[in-house]
This record gives structure tokens, C-alpha cells and sequence, in this order.
């Protein structure tokens, strides 16, 4: 009897294990996500917007369904949806727009300063006391985040540079934009912490970004010149929708201060598709500035832990 318990347990993954491979799995589809979208940025930012949550409807109705069904739509919170969405869609375009000039990894590097914004939300919205330690690791990330910055200052100090690749200042500063934006929409979600289910917050974000993605389409459309083309439009949307499925599965598992460390394996994911995919090579100095932010947010993160603060869940 004991013998059989203890191969059961064994087969059966803990939630903490279950939650960190939700969560990892999370990471390395966001990550193909960005290569998808990367792989199309001749077509317009707001078609790729539409294609990526049209077709992340379907794994999240699935996921609304297996929730109980439409009742699980059902909110008296209205205005927090609307802010946490429209906070999120702003931050879906610039990332998107990032993509289709930055490489991959320099675009996830970037998202790394959302811990740092957050920290400054939190106590500029939420009312949340941040003492001096955050405060120090707050500033030591945006000294790295100039450092991951540094090869685009250093192109707009060089004209030659700049005139050979002029998107690159424009996409790392559209980046820092969206990470801004992500870290506004965090401190949304936050608000709703206990008040509204996981599926029914992405559900209604997903749908905001759909229907703004759509009233671009008027002025800007192309369609797709191939068959892979499209498949990789599907792909976008269903990547990106089972992704925020794993995400919020990891979270529903484990806290916070579990499973928020493996944000970071996106890197990892990022550097390897970006040289496989197309050819990316990072700047020593961007790998550096990566370093100390994922340093400093793992600090802020930390001190989040031991002070009772929890976050809510990532948008995505």
C-alpha cells in the first residue's frame, strides 16, 4: 500500500514543480511569440495585433468554458477591465512595433525594467510603502537598462550609425515605452487581485485588443504574400493565447515569489531563437545591462516577499 502511495506521489508532480514548468513553458512560448511576430514585421503593427488575440480567443474560450462558461464573464468592475486593457494594448503595439526593429533578445532585455516600473506604480497608485532597499535596487535596474540602451545612445551620437540602421533607437525606446505600459497594466491587475478570476481578466483584455486591432485594419492591411505567412499569423495568436494559459496556470499553483524567478528563462529563450532563427547576436554591454536589471528585480522581488507584498498576474 505504502510502496504504491509512494509511486503515485512520485509520478504525480508537485504543484510547486507543475507550477515552475507552467511557467517556463510560458516563457518559451512568449519567446517563439516574438519570433513569429519578428518574422512578419512587413506587415502592419495593428494586423499583427488582431491576428495575435483573434486567435488566442480559442484557447481561452476553451479555458473560459472548462471555468464554468459564460458566467465566469460576469464583473461589476467594468473601468478596472477597461484601464487594465487599454494599458495592455498600448503596451501590445509598442512591443510588437519593437520587434519588427530590434532583435528579439534586446525586446525581452527591455521588458525587464516592468519589475522596476511596477515598484514605482505600486507606491505612486497602489499606496504601497517602498523603503530605501527597493528604492536602491530600482535605480541600480535603470542603470542597467541604460546599459542594454547604450548601443542605441551610441547610434544616435553617430550619425553614420544611425543612418545605417535607423529603426534600432526607435525600437529600443518604443521597448521601454511598452514595459512602462505592461507595469501600468500589472498594477490594474493588482487592484483585481481576489476580485476576478484569471480567465475572465485575460478574456476581456483579449478582446479589447482585438476589436482596437481591427478598427486599424481599414488603413493598414496586408495579406498574407504566402502560406507560411499565414501559418505564422495563426501561430502567433495561438502561441500567444496558450501561453497566457500557462502563465496563469503556473500562478494559480504556486506564489509569486515562486514562480516569478523563471520570467527571466525567456532570455534564454530569446538569445537561443534569435542566433537559430536570425543570426542575433547580442552586444557584450546589452548582456551586461540584462544582468544587473534581472539582478535588481530579483532583489525587488525579495524584498516583496519578505515585506507581504503580492503581485498580481503578468498581462500578456
Amino acid at each position: 500500500m505504502s510502496a504504491d502511495c509512494s509511486s503515485r506521489s512520485r509520478a504525480t508532480p508537485s504543484p510547486v514543480v507543475s507550477a515552475i514548468l507552467f511557467k517556463v513553458a510560458s516563457t518559451a512560448l512568449f519567446a517563439v511569440m516574438g519570433a513569429m511576430v519578428r518574422s512578419l514585421q512587413e506587415y502592419p503593427t495593428g494586423q499583427l495585433v488582431v491576428v495575435r488575440n483573434l486567435f488566442a480567443l480559442i484557447p481561452i474560450l476553451l479555458a473560459v468554458h472548462q471555468a464554468g462558461g459564460w458566467r465566469v464573464l460576469k464583473t461589476d468592475r467594468p473601468v478596472m477591465h477597461l484601464q487594465r486593457s487599454v494599458a495592455g494594448l498600448i503596451a501590445m503595439f509598442c512591443i510588437f512595433f519593437a520587434l519588427t526593429q530590434i532583435p528579439l533578445a534586446d525586446v525581452t532585455a527591455i521588458g525587464f525594467a516592468v519589475p522596476l516600473f511596477t515598484t514605482i506604480l505600486a507606491a505612486l497608485i497602489l499606496g504601497e510603502v517602498v523603503r530605501r532597499h527597493r528604492w536602491a535596487a530600482v535605480a541600480a535596474g535603470f542603470v542597467g537598462v541604460i546599459l542594454i540602451l547604450q548601443p542605441s545612445g551610441l547610434k544616435l551620437l553617430d550619425p553614420a550609425a544611425l543612418a545605417a540602421d535607423p529603426g534600432y533607437p526607435l525600437g529600443a525606446g518604443v521597448a521601454l515605452v511598452g514595459a512602462f505600459f505592461v507595469a501600468l497594466a500589472l498594477t490594474a491587475v493588482r487592484r483585481m487581485a481576489g476580485r476576478e478570476m484569471s480567465v475572465t481578466i485575460v478574456f476581456y483584455f483579449t478582446m479589447t485588443c482585438t476589436l482596437a486591432g481591427l478598427v486599424t485594419l481599414p488603413f493598414a492591411f496586408a495579406w498574407p504574400a504566402s502560406w507560411t505567412d499565414a501559418a505564422l499569423m495563426i501561430g502567433v495568436g495561438v502561441s500567444g493565447g496558450v501561453a497566457q494559459l500557462c502563465l496563469t496556470a503556473s500562478y494559480q499553483r504556486a506564489g509569486t515569489s515562486v514562480v516569478a524567478p523563471f520570467d527571466y528563462t525567456q532570455l534564454l529563450w530569446a538569445l537561443l531563437i534569435g542566433y537559430a532563427v536570425f543570426g542575433e547576436l547580442p552586444e557584450p554591454i546589452m548582456l551586461a545591462g540584462a544582468a544587473i536589471v534581472i539582478a535588481s528585480g530579483l532583489y525587488i522581488l525579495h524584498r516583496e516577499r519578505r515585506h507581504g507584498v503580492e503581485r498580481g498576474l503578468p498581462p500578456g
